[in-house]
């Protein structure tokens, strides 16, 4: 049995997590496809209002992050490994600094967005080492979750075992700098998509469900407004961030409507990337 813990700090003073544009530690290698059977282990991570459950230690190698939401506000799932030695509470010092993000910390993706009751996933490679799991999401006052204390850590093992099989692909999406390229339509159920960055920087996937008469330009003016009030749009899962040359791939299900995905990583001029055009609407059909 997976063992779970609670993971929560008190965080009141903290400022908030800017994403940073850092390299990541991840390696896509391994056995040969022909070896690549099992199914890849999954990492099930819990969120609720403000703290996540999760394994306190997890086997690496290729795996599945499932978040699954069950608080009464978006969540999401950051995950960030720490160089060796460095713990969490040199994470929490760094966020009382006030400081750019540090050389000892890299990105390593992780779910986007989900609403309350809903869940996703990404299948990803994790190294060993000791990873800061966070959400930043705000509240409707603009509080990023993480300044509530909804962060903590957990502990990846190597693993011994050859690289599982990825998951069946039902769609594949490209990233350049700075737009999306869907090679096929979607349809509605459980969907995986297969995510490649051919970009040179780094880029996120964040998949929004439109509700009808809500047009794309309300929710890129809810984030050019700061994140702060309703949202127009619903998180639908994606992933955080898909570093250059990274191929990935995330689950989520879908029902007929209108949806689009957006990126809000800022480029090298201060810019977010959905203000370079990084935007893109589609229409998932039953």
């Amino acid at each position: 049995m997976t063992r779970l813990c609670t993971l929560a700090r008190p965080c009141a003073a903290l400022l908030l997590l800017a994403l940073p544009s850092v390299a990541s530690c991840q390696a896509a290698g391994g056995a040969p496809a022909s070896d690549r059977t099992a199914s890849p282990r999954v990492i099930r991570v819990v969120s609720r209002n403000y703290s996540f459950a999760a394994p306190a230690q997890a086997e690496g190698g290729r795996v599945t992050v499932r978040l699954v939401n069950e608080g009464t506000e978006p969540h999401y799932l950051r995950l960030m490994r720490l160089a060796p030695g460095k713990t969490l509470a040199d994470f929490v010092a760094w966020r009382g600094s006030g400081t750019p993000a540090p050389e000892w910390m890299s990105g390593a993706g992780g779910p986007a967005p989900v609403m309350p009751g809903d869940s996703t996933e990404q299948t990803t490679v994790l190294q060993a080492g000791t990873y800061v799991i966070l959400c930043s999401y705000p509240t409707e006052q603009g509080v990023p979750h993480v300044q509530m204390g909804m962060f903590g850590s957990m502990q990846v093992t190597a693993s011994g075992e050859a690289d599982a099989a990825l998951p069946a692909a039902d769609g594949r999406l490209t990233l350049a700098d700075y737009a999306y390229g869907l090679e096929d339509g979607l349809r509605a159920g459980t969907r995986t998509i297969e995510v490649e960055n051919r970009g040179r920087e780094p880029h996120q996937v964040l998949l929004i469900r439109l509700p009808p008469g809500v047009a794309p330009e309300a929710e890129v003016a809810w984030f050019r407004g700061g994140s702060r009030g309703p949202r127009p749009g619903h998180p639908h899962g994606g992933i955080l961030e898909v570093l250059p040359g990274e191929t990935t791939r995330f689950t989520t299900t879908l029902e007929p409507g209108e949806y689009m995905l957006l990126c809000g990583i800022r480029a090298p001029d201060g810019r977010r990337h959905f203000e370079h055009g990084m935007v893109k609407t589609l229409t998932v059909r039953g």
